[in-house]
């Protein structure tokens, strides 16, 4: 059998964004502040869509859909995609997974 650990399969794990972040759509593209910090962070219109399903409350994996539902993205990049972009945003403190 493959033993390999599937690194492809999307998390069902959900993310809250942090209180102290602001974000709004601009021209289909969402731009995120951090009140904190006082950075602006304007994402590109995939980046933008995966950001909006995670806000709202899908996991990474309804991310991942929402993203090939609207771009012509294969499945494996847009787990890649959608993994990178959660994991910078966890990094820069904007967004949290909610306990399980």
């Amino acid at each position: 059998g493959n033993s390999e650990p599937n690194v492809k399969e999307p998390r069902a794990m959900t993310y809250r964004v942090l209180p102290h972040v602001h974000h709004q759509t601009v021209n289909g593209e969402v731009v995120i502040l951090d009140s904190r910090t006082e950075e602006y962070l304007g994402l590109n219109a995939t980046a933008s869509v995966v950001w909006n399903a995670l806000a709202s409350g899908s996991s990474e994996t309804g991310a991942v859909k929402e993203l090939t539902s609207r771009f012509e993205i294969d499945d494996d990049d847009a787990v890649g995609d959608v993994r990178e972009l959660v994991s910078s945003l966890v990094e820069r403190g904007l967004i949290e997974p909610n306990p399980s």
